[in-house]
């Protein structure tokens, strides 16, 4: 099948993108990014945008900052780059490893981070991992407005995002985790860099854990004291990992498949843990 008729626009800097989606307000304008999700929605007719914005040749959303204190990756970043980001810390090693479990070469090539947390498929990793590393997006409007939305926020449910008329997500800023920072990250695909089936992402910041579990069945984020992570006693971390996992009337299935990787995740943060002290 073949999409709808539209109009297509690419503009070069995030003001005129802006200008473009606010004057396809009537007719209905999407973002063009990576092109890997809305591109086959399209061809379905299951999105009929009016106009087209093409935003590859903005260079400002392409930009990736590393500071001190956090992580900024512009909304066009591509997942190649990511996953290339010096692992220098427990921030930047988290960030590269979850670009690096996305789809294939080619898939990582052109997909954007920005658009994945958009497009919010439960499957996808960057959602779960920004909402554990405690992440915000930057979305502006062409009024000139901008909102800070924290990304456990913004990924509202499968295929779903607080991502509003006129908007254009254009930074996705991460703050680094202290020195004492841990993370653990595990996924389960049917098969080599498929979609993920289950897997999960644990962030221990020196105090607490913040955690989210995503696959096929949805996203969920849990947030509990790493006083419960006693790496002396490796079955409190399977009670704990079956504690926040354990949904009543879902799936028995990928119920335990969520708490088995959410157990490894945990099991690479205390091993981290016994590493470092």
């Amino acid at each position: 099948m073949k999409p709808a008729p539209f109009s297509y626009a690419r503009p070069e800097s995030v003001e005129e993108a802006l200008t473009c989606l606010q004057d396809a307000e009537e007719t209905g304008g999407r973002v063009l990014g990576g092109g890997q999700s809305l591109i086959p929605l399209m061809r379905l007719r299951l999105a009929t945008p009016g106009l087209l914005v093409d935003v590859n040749g903005v260079a400002d959303l392409a930009r990736t900052t590393v500071s001190d204190s956090r992580v900024r990756l512009g909304a066009m970043v591509r997942h190649r780059t990511a996953a290339g980001l010096d692992p220098t810390d427990a921030t930047t090693e988290l960030l590269a490893t979850a670009a690096g479990h996305i789809g294939h070469a080619a898939i990582r090539n052109r997909g954007t981070v920005g658009g994945s947390l958009v497009h919010a498929d439960p499957a996808a990793e960057w959602p779960a991992t920004l909402a554990a590393l405690d992440a915000v997006v930057e979305c502006r409007h062409a009024d000139g407005s901008t909102r800070r939305v924290p990304v456990r926020d913004f990924v509202q449910g499968p295929y779903l995002s607080d991502l509003e008329d006129g908007e254009l997500l254009t930074v996705v800023e991460v703050p680094r985790l202290p020195a004492a920072g841990r993370t653990g990250f595990a996924e389960l695909a049917a098969t080599h860099n498929g979609f993920a089936v289950a897997g999960a992402v644990a962030v221990h910041d020196g105090a607490m854990v913040r955690a989210a579990t995503f696959g096929k069945d949805g996203l969920r984020h849990h947030r509990f004291d790493s006083g419960d992570l006693d790496p002396a006693a490796p079955q409190a971390l399977a009670d704990v990992a079956a504690g926040l996992t354990d949904q009543e009337g879902l799936d028995p299935t990928p119920t335990r498949l969520r708490t088995e990787m959410l157990r490894r995740a945990l099991l690479q943060v205390v091993a981290q843990e016994a590493v470092h002290g």
